[in-house]
This record gives structure tokens, C-alpha cells and sequence, in this order.
């Protein structure tokens, strides 16, 4: 029998639930590494020292622990659509199926279309456009000499130029081989594109969490 723990988590994807005291889950997730542990980037919460943790299911495929997490959810039921006993807010599977919008934002959304139709905003579009970029704009009609821009771009360049820096390199991981490979801005196509992996998506799913997985698969290390 496996023991997992924070500091020993499963090794694969796993399905994990966050269980009362009369044994009943109010949370079904799926997770990989220390995912069923965190205390960030989640709405619903493990108790201080974890011992409401169990894992379900072990050593899955991704789309395993999905199809496991999504059965799950739906034998249960949800609380927010009066199915059932579980805080999820979607059906699982890593979207957001079944998501149910808050009355408080139904309102806001509401109160600020209020009065407001498709003419008015159409409207309020076009005078924006028209403020920054036709004759409301503070330089409306002014036109730069050509010599003038010249200089300019001729400076910008050599400015340019002066202050290349270094190339900085990157690692990515994949967490399912374990394989590694660096790469750098001007390699990214050719090292990294082929293997279906967005560069400004990989970038914003890791820079502020490194323990998040882009596409549940990849990080950077």
C-alpha cells in the first residue's frame, strides 16, 4: 500500500478528494506532483495539515485521471447546480464544462449594460477611434520631414545595436520523459514549436508558478 504525502506524492497523474469528517468528499480533483497539497491557485482547500487528503486513484494517464475525475464528479453532484454534495464549481476535465456563473456577477454585468445598446457602444467605439487616431488627436495634420525621419530611425538603430544583449537560454522540462532541452528566443521555432508548445503560452503559464504544467505536461527549469 502506498503512503503518499506532500514530500511523497504520486508519481503519474492521480485523482485525489478532499474528504469530511463523516467520510463524504466536498472536493474531486485531478492532480500530478504536489497538486492535491497546494494551498494557492484554488478556491477550495485541503484542511492545515492535509489529513482530509485521499488519493483515489494512482499512476494514470492524463486523460485517464480526467475521465476518472469527470465520472467522479458527476456520481456525487455538485452543490452550486443542486445535484449533489461537492464544492466543484465545472464537471472536471480541465475546462470549464458545467460552469455556473455567480448571481453577484450575473448583477454587475447587468447594472453596466444597463441603458446601454449595440448603437451606444458602436458609438462610443467610434469616438474613441476617431479621438486618438483623426482630427481630435493633439497632432492631427502635423507631418514629420522626411530627413527628420531619417535621423531618427538611423539613431534608434544604432542605439539598437549598442545595447544587444546577450541571448538569454531556457530549459524546458517534460515532465512525462523526464527529457530536457534549451532553447533560447531564436531557436524556439525550430527546438520547441514542434512539439506543439505556444512560446507566449508557456511563458505565462510557468513565469508566475513553476509548479503549474503547461498543457499538464511541461515547465520550465
Amino acid at each position: 500500500m502506498n503512503i503518499y504525502s506532500k514530500n511523497n506524492p504520486p508519481k503519474n497523474f492521480y485523482v485525489y478528494a478532499y474528504i469530511r469528517q463523516d467520510g463524504t468528499p466536498y472536493y474531486i480533483g485531478k492532480g500530478l506532483g504536489k497538486r492535491a497539497w497546494a494551498r494557492s491557485d484554488r478556491t477550495v482547500f485541503p484542511k492545515k495539515d492535509f489529513s482530509n487528503i485521499f488519493i483515489v486513484e494512482s499512476n494514470l494517464t492524463d486523460i485517464g485521471a480526467l475521465a476518472i475525475e469527470r465520472r467522479l464528479i458527476k456520481w456525487h453532484g455538485r452543490i452550486d447546480n443542486n445535484t449533489g454534495i461537492l464544492h466543484n464549481k465545472t464537471d472536471g476535465g480541465d475546462g470549464n464544462s458545467g460552469w455556473i456563473m455567480p448571481e453577484e456577477v450575473k448583477a454587475k454585468i447587468s447594472k453596466s449594460r444597463k441603458g446601454s445598446t449595440w448603437k451606444d457602444d458602436k458609438t462610443r467605439v467610434n469616438k474613441h477611434i476617431q479621438r486618438i487616431t483623426g482630427e481630435g488627436h493633439w497632432n492631427h495634420g502635423n507631418t514629420t520631414p522626411k530627413e527628420v525621419s531619417k535621423k531618427i530611425s538611423a539613431g534608434v538603430k544604432r542605439r539598437n545595436k549598442e545595447r544587444q544583449l546577450p541571448v538569454k537560454d531556457y530549459t524546458l522540462l517534460d515532465t512525462h520523459t523526464n527529457e530536457t532541452i534549451v532553447f533560447n528566443k531564436n531557436n524556439f521555432k525550430e527546438k520547441i514549436s514542434p512539439l506543439g508548445i505556444n512560446r507566449n503560452g508557456l511563458f505565462w503559464a510557468v513565469r508566475y508558478n513553476p509548479s503549474k504544467l503547461y498543457k499538464n505536461r511541461f515547465t520550465l527549469i
